[in-house]
């Protein structure tokens, strides 16, 4: 878990023995001043737990959530392709221009001051561009989902679903490892949220919400969403 604010990880405390608490780290270093409150342990838990249980409970909106999400991600995967030929047909041009600033400078021909003073621009943007092609690249090689992976995902959920209702501890934490769990907490016009995805969808969650429905058994609805 992190904090959506300052983006520290969260880390638990407890009051009293019943009384865990999930709090921004940020809070214990000098240099944040971030002034995320403490979240009730118990609400959170229950709130990933609900929701990646529901998830797990339906199996076929896991798959359409995935294909769905599956092809929007290819989409945008077109559109990095094409930023990064641009962005290396201009690193190409760049380097051409280097050459022939270099050229120049050794002729003499030219103020040597206005060539240095160029060749440091191009520096600059040749470094700007290679920073954001490695983000680019970072982006494209994000695990896709095959066909093949989201029937077996589905297959999955469809084989563990029955015994989800009696999961232990180490159920859940093995769910959670084998899902990628991740929460981001958060408050928003004073109520305390969480962003939750793993590798089968993400939800925004109201934390107060959570604890009602969950006192009278109510499970959140599943996102169609996906990684």
């Amino acid at each position: 878990m992190r904090c959506a604010k300052c983006g520290y990880t969260i880390v638990g405390f407890a009051r009293r023995e019943h009384n865990r608490y999930y709090q921004c780290n940020g809070h214990r270093k000098k240099d944040n001043d971030c002034d995320m409150p403490a979240f009730r342990a118990e609400l959170v838990d229950s709130a990933v737990w609900n929701w990646l249980k529901d998830l797990m409970q339906h199996p076929e909106k896991v798959a359409a959530g995935l294909r769905g999400s599956q092809a929007e991600a290819d989409r945008t995967h077109s559109a990095l392709r094409e930023r990064l030929s641009l962005i290396e047909s201009r690193k190409t041009d760049i380097e051409k221009q280097r050459a022939k600033l270099l050229d120049l400078y050794l002729s003499d021909e030219f103020d040597k001051e206005v060539l240095t003073e160029r060749k440091l621009n191009l520096d600059k943007s040749h470094a700007d561009l290679e920073q954001e092609r490695i983000e680019v690249a970072a982006l494209l090689d994000e695990a896709t989902l095959s066909e093949e992976q989201i029937v077996l995902i589905e297959a999955y959920c469809a084989e563990v679903r029955e015994g989800i209702e009696g999961a232990t501890f180490e159920d859940k934490r093995m769910y959670f490892d084998l899902l990628d769990v991740r929460v981001k907490l958060a408050v928003e016009n004073n109520e305390k949220v969480a962003y939750i995805q793993c590798k089968l969808g993400k939800q925004r969650l109201s934390l107060v919400q959570t604890s009602r429905l969950s006192s009278i058994g109510a499970i959140t609805t599943p996102a169609c969403a996906c990684l």
